[in-house]
């Protein structure tokens, strides 16, 4: 039907009156060897004329595929005939999964209706693919339309996670709910629901049970996963700073980590930290006072936390009030939450 030019039209059932009797009695009529190529010729035409590209980016992938090796190798099996999967040649192996969708048309390589992307041109559409800094599924999608590689889905997952500007307006899933265990000693923790019970053994099944069925809801609600452990020296974004920082080391609580962006030293949890290899530290400001965040020193470290080998910065202490009443106060601090710490103004006599 693709050489024919037609229009559809709906006719209600009502205006039906007879069957069509062609239809329901088709004839076996054989088919002609002109007629097959002059159907596979409008076949190709019509893929051809539906690529999204202009004739001229067509002619530069035409003439890159003719200078790749891999595309001369393929020109051999597509003409010649796929040999078995054991002598396929090295560089055409990840292709001998189609090879039966694999063909050459208009004097393109092309698996189905998508182009296939020489090696020196991917770099090129991934990032025409990538442009306007869509998701990985949307990419893909467009990816699905128009061009393969072996690889490509993986590339595009990559490209993406390591793009800077995805990575700075996007945020981490949801962690499975790590749900607290069961007291050790008596009146280590009241619950006015299981007071009345006695018995340790029925009162430690019925909290498992309870507890249990919160990590389940809360798991299944937030549609959880696990994200990958950091490892020191590894650059991350942090996302309710939006900032970029260094991982220095984790700490004894569950998926805390210590990070080092600037002059300043956060504890952060896995979910605010997205790794990028492209991503580098903060400079260090020339002044400090501007500078918010988690100041990682004996004052205000948290219980349990181990101390840096090194500290970037000395902890900030005030001076004792003097007499003098004209003696400028120190720089008030600033927590991590925005909020201004300043000393008290004690009564001196």
């Amino acid at each position: 039907m693709m050489k024919f030019s037609y229009t559809i039209v709906h006719v209600p059932g009502k205006e039906l009156f007879a069957a069509d009797a062609l239809s329901r009695n088709p004839q076996k009529v054989p088919y002609k060897r002109e007629e097959l190529e002059a159907e596979i010729d409008a076949f190709i035409q019509m893929i051809t004329s539906s690529l999204p590209a202009s004739s001229r980016r067509l002619d530069e992938l035409r003439v890159a595929q003719l200078k790749d090796e891999t595309c001369q190798k393929l020109t051999d099996y597509v003409l010649k005939g796929w040999p078995s999967k054991k002598e396929v040649d090295t560089l055409c192996a990840p292709y001998w999964q189609n090879c039966y969708e694999i063909s050459v048309q208009d004097g393109l390589f092309m698996r189905g209706c998508r182009i296939i992307i020489p090696k020196s041109h991917q770099a090129e559409v991934l990032n025409q693919i990538h442009e306007g800094h869509l998701g990985i599924i949307k990419c893909r999608a467009r990816a699905r339309c128009s061009v393969y590689w072996p690889g490509i889905s993986k590339v595009i997952e990559e490209k993406i996670k390591s793009c800077t500007a995805c990575i700075q307006e996007s945020s981490n899933r949801h962690q499975p709910l790590i749900p607290t265990s069961f007291p050790e000693r008596p009146w280590e923790v009241l619950d006015p629901t299981t007071a009345y019970l006695v018995n340790k053994k029925v009162l430690e099944a019925k909290v498992e049970r309870r507890i249990e069925g919160q990590k389940t809801n809360y798991d299944k609600h937030h549609g959880v996963r696990n994200l990958d452990e950091l490892d020191p020296g590894q650059n991350v974004w942090i996302t309710d700073r939006r900032v970029t920082g260094k991982v220095l080391q984790k700490t004894p609580y569950p998926r805390s980590y210590l990070v080092q962006s600037g002059r300043r030293v956060y504890r952060r949890n896995r979910k605010h930290l997205i790794p990028s290899p492209d991503f580098h530290p903060e400079p260090e400001p020339e002044d400090d006072s501007d500078v918010t965040g988690y100041q990682h020193s004996p004052a205000d470290a948290d219980p349990g936390c181990p101390p840096l080998m090194s500290s970037p910065q000395s902890p900030k202490t005030y001076p004792e009030k003097a007499s003098s009443s004209t003696e400028a106060s120190p720089d008030p601090y600033v927590t991590r939450r925005g909020r201004i710490v300043r000393p008290p103004e004690r009564l001196d006599l």
